[in-house]
């Protein structure tokens, strides 16, 4: 219920400052991005703990869940204020010609933040340091290059396409071997979105370009 009353709060006042100024319109796009209705756990995860010292018997599970949930909930903000930050790239560099893409690299800090916060969450469960937890995900990097193969080529080939510059948003290309020729509308970390001639939609790994 409070993280409820808050999550409105925050929202509507962020939306009030940006309507009062132009000069924080920004805020509007973190609202769309949920950036704080994510925020407004931190209600939430101070009652957790407060609760933590009332309840003294429990003091130590509550205190472990606490500190997953706030892992959780930074973890989910810093994503979604990229999103946010992407979004506002974005829409300054609308319909501008040859836009360099940064969602690829938004896509790989995202990729990053989210197995910190996996890695930080083993070990409080695990009540074990970060780095006995990272020491051990060494045996496993075989199974993780089988099981994320697509992924990581298409890493590998965004971040090359974004780098080196070789195609931008709006430009045209034309791939007869998938039968596509048009203009690029998305690049992101896996697929790129291609809008053909005829106005239908091609979606296509990134490493396959």
């Amino acid at each position: 219920i409070l993280y409820n009353i808050f999550r409105q709060l925050l929202k509507r006042l962020a939306l009030r400052i940006s309507l009062a100024n132009r000069k924080y319109s920004w805020l509007k796009v973190f609202v769309e991005k949920r950036v704080f209705d994510w925020l407004a756990h931190i209600l939430p995860v101070y009652i957790l703990f407060v609760l933590g010292e009332i309840f003294a018997k429990y003091e130590d599970k509550i205190f472990l869940l606490g500190k997953v949930y706030f892992s959780v909930m930074v973890a989910v903000i810093t994503a979604r204020v990229l999103d946010a930050l992407a979004a506002l790239y974005n829409k300054a560099h609308e319909g501008q010609a040859n836009i360099r893409p940064i969602n690829s690299y938004v896509d790989l800090l995202k990729i990053i933040v989210y197995s910190f916060s996996g890695l930080l969450i083993i070990a409080i469960l695990f009540k074990q340091s970060l780095l006995t937890i990272l020491s051990g995900i060494g045996a496993l990097t075989a199974v993780f290059l089988l099981v994320f193969r697509d992924t990581l080529l298409g890493l590998v080939a965004s971040v090359q396409i974004s780098t080196y510059n070789l195609v931008q948003i709006g430009d045209w290309i034309e791939l007869q071997k998938y039968g596509i020729d048009g203009k690029v509308e998305d690049i992101n970390l896996n697929t790129m979105k291609i809008r053909n001639f005829d106005n239908s939609v091609s979606v296509l790994p990134t490493h396959m370009v």
